[in-house]
């Protein structure tokens, strides 16, 4: 039964992949993550919104297959638009490190 159990759970965690995203450009900027199985990112709800520091990364942990995120034109302007999406498909149990 524990082994059972241990199994699932390595297999779960598996198929979860990893993209960090890091900022080593600015002193700080905003950025947008969407995932979910589209490839359109402007189709997929908004997972989140977070403002990085210079030197920061944010781990995205998914079960989906596609991710993308966008970050501010300009960034550490207030009201500055959006820049275009990045888009990445992901292989399950995939980790990745992408520079903003």
């Amino acid at each position: 039964m524990m082994t059972t159990l241990l199994a699932v759970l390595l297999m779960l965690q598996a198929s979860t992949s990893t993209v960090r995203l890091q900022n080593n450009s600015w002193a700080r900027v905003r950025v947008e993550v969407r995932v979910g199985s589209s490839t359109r990112c402007d189709s997929l709800g908004t997972l989140a919104i977070y403002e990085l520091r210079q030197g920061q990364e944010w781990e995205v942990r998914l079960d989906d297959p596609v991710i993308c995120w966008r970050r501010e034109r300009t960034p550490g302007s207030a009201g500055s638009a959006w820049s275009s999406w990045n888009r990445v498909q992901i292989v399950s149990g995939e980790n990745r490190v992408m520079a903003l």
